[in-house]
């Protein structure tokens, strides 16, 4: 029942009821009641509780180290499932210390091409890409996607996978030029066109976020264009994905016009409000929350390679807001007219909860400050 996603209150019961006997009945340490709790633990990871799952793994993790001893593959095997937890809850490098541990296990015993070893490797490669360490994460994925290759053949679901996580791999530790070997061979459209822009490649990479767009129409590929032509200089093609993006997102309602389709690098967290990155970084590559900035900078340094002096970010709004602004800065209407617009985008800011200093103020408005002048 857990793992088709009914309610809680359907299966949670029955898994409480069945440890409490089996611990009353076996003991707390016996095989069969920790096997109850592994299951317990996974149900609630799968059903969006990392924080139940991990104080379940936590306490099977001593029990299962006084009954077996730390390199038996039973308390391996929730070491690994203690650092997908930590994964789940963002809490990075806590995780990477329980998922190295559990890999160089599973390495051991098993070897390089056993699913045990390859989910672990991924749980780690994906602890390593969300916090900064890339480079590292680089040749263990190269091995996963060598492996799967191999075991599968090329043109299987997995190994395409893994080679789609080569590629983003090799993006992330700046190999753009690899990874474009990669993506052309996928048709990978989205991914092509970040690495174009990481280039600063600007035509082919509007060719090809228009192409992500027309292959998979949705708020994701829209947004994803809209970013880039917001950031990009503004040359023809790029002024025409600005447009093409601004009329797709026109005609569809979303619910959530303040939150990107993206997650901030440094908690992992979808971003909402003002997309924050690093001007001296490749174009598309790192974005991080205005929060983890302010708070977090030593974290979301870990991503810049380069000096850190040359260190300077540069904002970009969600589209509502983004046309909103522009709207209002560049408009030669009627002062009646400028001015319901600006009603509407305080409304907007309001209904939408955008912090009053983020706000476009009225006195920045040119028509709102000159047309009742006399003089002009």
């Amino acid at each position: 029942m857990a793992s088709q996603r009914k309610p809680r209150t359907e299966w949670a019961p029955c898994f409480e009821a069945t440890l409490s006997a089996q611990a009353a009945f076996f003991g707390a340490a016996h095989a069969t009641t920790l096997q109850t709790r592994l299951r317990f633990a996974t149900a609630l990871a799968i059903n969006n509780d990392p924080s139940g799952s991990l104080a379940i793994n936590l306490e099977t993790l001593d029990l299962e180290r006084h009954a077996y001893g730390l390199n038996d593959k039973r308390t391996v095997g929730t070491l690994r499932s203690i650092g997908a937890n930590y994964l789940q809850l963002h809490q990075l490098r806590v995780g990477a210390r329980y998922l190295r541990r559990a890999l160089a296990f599973h390495e051991s015993h098993y070897g390089d091409d056993h699913p045990i070893t390859i989910a672990t490797a991924v749980h780690l490669v994906g602890v390593l890409n969300h916090s900064g360490h890339a480079k590292e994460a680089l040749p263990m994925v190269a091995r996963l996607a060598a492996s799967n290759k191999r075991m599968f053949g090329p043109g299987h679901t997995n190994t395409i996978r893994f080679n789609l996580n080569l590629a983003t791999a090799e993006l992330m530790a700046g190999n753009i030029l690899e990874a474009k070997t990669q993506l052309i061979e996928l048709e990978m459209h989205v991914y092509l066109a970040v690495a174009h822009w990481a280039q600063c490649n600007y035509d082919e990479a509007a060719k090809y976020f228009a192409r992500a767009l027309d292959d998979i129409p949705s708020k994701t590929s829209a947004w994803l264009l809209f970013m880039f032509a917001a950031d990009a200089p503004r040359v023809p093609t790029v002024n025409a994905a600005l447009q093409r993006a601004r009329s797709y997102l026109a005609s569809t309602d979303d619910t959530a016009p303040e939150t990107w389709p993206v997650t901030c690098l440094a908690c992992c967290m979808p971003i909402v409000g003002r997309r924050v990155v690093c001007s001296a970084c490749p174009n598309g590559l790192y974005r991080f929350c205005t929060g983890c900035v302010d708070r977090r900078y030593r974290r979301v340094q870990q991503f810049c390679t380069h000096d850190p002096s040359a260190t300077a970010f540069k904002t970009t709004l969600p589209p509502k807001r983004f046309f909103f602004e522009a709207d209002l800065g560049a408009s030669d209407a009627a002062y009646d007219e400028v001015d319901g617009l600006y009603g509407a985008y305080e409304t907007y800011c309001d209904t939408h909860s955008v912090p009053r200093h983020e706000r476009l103020l009225r006195t920045s408005v040119p028509i709102l400050n000159r047309s009742w002048h006399p003089m002009v």
